[in-house]
């Protein structure tokens, strides 16, 4: 049946909708009044089908008349706000954060349809898709096109999103992975955003440790500033070695490096 006649889409005019469901009934001789509301129900999705036992104040459905069942729906999904204020929320409306191009496109086109653009509703998808699309690259190719439509700006988005994943499947395997690749003066590096080289990661790991050397809390021995400068300052220092040797606590150290080192730095 869904085949011949499509299902009702959320967001468009159910009155409209219901009313060429009743030339299709004309059309296939359908006549009986429980037949065409079996078909209606048919062509209701399961969202709408639990809203509409809802509507009827869970009475059996068998009993209520198939006019009564089209009236409530009508009043369901065609409750009207003023115009100006459904144009406010298709011109305010933006492509979220998890939403393809593809579907955000899908909703700004029904959310048109109850506008009242007329001739302009085109126009008024391709400003607001252009507009509302998270992809800025994306969004100043679209800009460079001189007679931009609705059937061309799908065009271009479809072959972008096929030509962006075709180029994240040739990613390196360490940016695939989560490693993204920095430049310095010697050229190009890979840094794990999430891994230990990461300021606020080791920040987070290390926050209720308490270094060996200088006591302080918020960092381990191998990460202490003191303890190089120190190191550093015995090496330029000849008479070091002469001096007693620097004894380190170990509570609440880091282990991991603790037993590959002496806990005595001379």
């Amino acid at each position: 049946m869904d085949s011949i006649f499509e299902r009702y889409q959320k967001g468009t005019s159910f009155t409209n909708w219901s009313e060429r469901l009743g030339y299709f009934f004309n059309a296939v001789k359908i006549t009986d009044a429980e037949m065409k509301k079996a078909y209606l129900i048919t062509l209701l999705d399961a969202a709408m089908f639990s809203e509409l036992k809802l509507l009827v104040s869970n009475r059996d459905l068998e009993l209520v008349p198939y006019d009564e069942i089209v009236q409530r729906l009508r009043d369901r999904y065609d409750r009207k706000e003023c115009d100006f204020i459904l144009r406010y929320k298709f011109n305010n409306r933006v492509q979220q954060s998890k939403e393809t191009v593809q579907d955000f496109i899908h909703a700004v086109k029904l959310q048109s349809e109850v506008c009242g653009f007329g001739n302009f509703k085109e126009t008024a998808i391709v400003d607001r898709v252009v507009f509302g699309i998270r992809d800025k690259v994306l969004q100043r190719r679209l800009l460079c096109e001189d007679d931009l439509t609705l059937k061309s700006m799908e065009k271009i988005i479809a072959t972008w999103e096929l030509t962006v994943m075709d180029q994240s499947e040739k990613r390196p395997v360490k940016e695939r992975l989560g490693v993204v690749p920095r430049s310095s003066a010697v050229g190009t590096y890979y840094e794990d955003i999430g891994g230990e080289n990461n300021l606020h990661s080791r920040a987070n790991k290390y926050s209720g440790s308490i270094c060996g050397f200088c006591g302080k809390r918020g960092h381990v021995t191998r990460r202490c500033f003191e303890l190089k400068a120190a190191q550093e300052k015995d090496m330029m220092d000849v008479d070091a070695g002469s001096r007693a040797p620097v004894k380190m606590t170990t509570d609440n150290d880091d282990d991991d490096y603790n037993w590959k080192r002496s806990k005595i730095i001379y």
